[in-house]
């Protein structure tokens, strides 16, 4: 099953999601830790319910001064959604991966001039997929172990905005090919972009970077790329009871498809947060994608929208509800989901 608009299909779910989070309260240095338990069961498509664990623990030494040195660990066991580039058609059930990973990185501040450096390692496992069919779907080709180095250096040009410069540096290692794939989907990505962040006051803070991305594969039937990276997000409180953001992005990733080494995703962003009274509030929002696939002849443009409500009962129980879109444009694969949501959250 994937999704499509060949066979429409409904259903209900239920779902619980429990999560416990700790955070130290020292004067210095800090240590965070999260564990989150994700479940999803359907009614009448049995096969798609789905338990996801995530976990994470991160924590910061201050080294006096200005100094900081910070380690993180994470891990993932959970499933793809069924909307996902990466989905495999006539899949019984969704995509299992597991992900693991850890980063060190430290910051120093000079007078006006901020420097912080990352090094981070992540690795991938996917389970094949069993077809409807009774025949096994390989997915080898997206295991892969990836290393990711950053350096940011940022100066002050007052206490409200701050210039930069950032340099990413991606190495990736896939599983080797063999009888089921025959390309070799290792890569090095270059990020360099320039930007400016910035906190005016109560009502307007942002994040804006532009530059230049360049990824070299090792198959030479792949083509390089060499493209403009952009991010940006910007959040604008105008007034008490209104908060808009917007958010852009342009940026080369793997689909997961067995046809094509990477995507360009180009996309924009809007929302919108309105409190109604002290406890009530409603919100919306709207994204467009268009992704522009390497190698082969696709393009797919999707359309997110959202509108809901939030009700805090109180400082423990909060009620939200909505209604969730997801339309998709494509040569390949177009479908249309359709979500009605309720939910509750308890704050012990």
């Amino acid at each position: 099953m994937v999704a499509s608009d060949l066979n429409e299909v409904s259903d209900s779910y239920v779902g619980f999601a429990p999560g416990i989070s700790v955070r130290s309260n020292w004067a210095r240095h800090e240590l965070l830790g999260d564990v989150k338990i994700r479940h999803l069961e359907y009614s009448e498509l049995t096969s798609e319910g789905r338990t996801a664990i995530n976990f994470s623990l991160r924590g910061r030494l201050d080294m006096g001064g200005n100094s900081s040195l910070s380690v993180a660990v994470t891990a993932a066991d959970e499933a793809e959604d069924r909307r996902a580039l990466s989905s495999v058609p006539e899949a019984l059930e969704p995509t299992d991966v597991a992900r693991t990973g850890g980063a060190i990185g430290i910051t120093n501040t000079f007078n006006r001039v901020h420097v912080g450096g990352d090094l981070a390692f992540k690795t991938y496992d996917f389970e094949d997929a069993e077809l409807e069919s009774g025949l096994i779907q390989d997915q080898d080709f997206r295991d892969r172990d990836e290393l990711i180095a950053s350096l940011k250096v940022a100066y002050a040009l007052n206490s409200s905005a701050a210039v930069y410069t950032k340099l990413t540096q991606t190495l990736s290692d896939y599983s080797p090919p063999n009888i089921f794939y025959a390309f070799n989907r290792d890569y090095d990505g270059t990020v360099v972009s320039l930007g400016v962040d910035f906190d005016v006051g109560d009502t307007l803070r942002g994040d804006i970077g532009l530059g230049y991305q360049r990824y070299v594969y090792d198959e030479e039937s792949f083509e390089d790329i060499d493209d403009v990276n952009l991010s940006g997000n910007v959040d604008w409180l105008i007034s008490d009871r209104t908060l808009l953001s917007a958010t852009a992005n342009r940026s080369v990733f793997d689909p997961g498809l067995i046809t094509t080494n990477a995507a360009i995703e180009t996309a924009a962003g809007l929302s919108v947060e309105q409190a109604l009274m002290r406890k009530v509030s409603l919100n919306g929002g709207a994204r467009l994608a268009r992704f522009d696939f390497e190698n082969i002849d696709r393009e797919d443009d999707r359309i997110n929208l959202n509108l809901g409500a939030n009700w805090k009962l109180n400082k423990n129980l909060w009620i939200e509800g909505g209604y969730e879109l997801m339309d998709q444009s494509s040569s390949f694969q177009e479908f249309t989901d359709n979500r009605f949501v309720i939910k509750m959250r308890v704050f012990p």
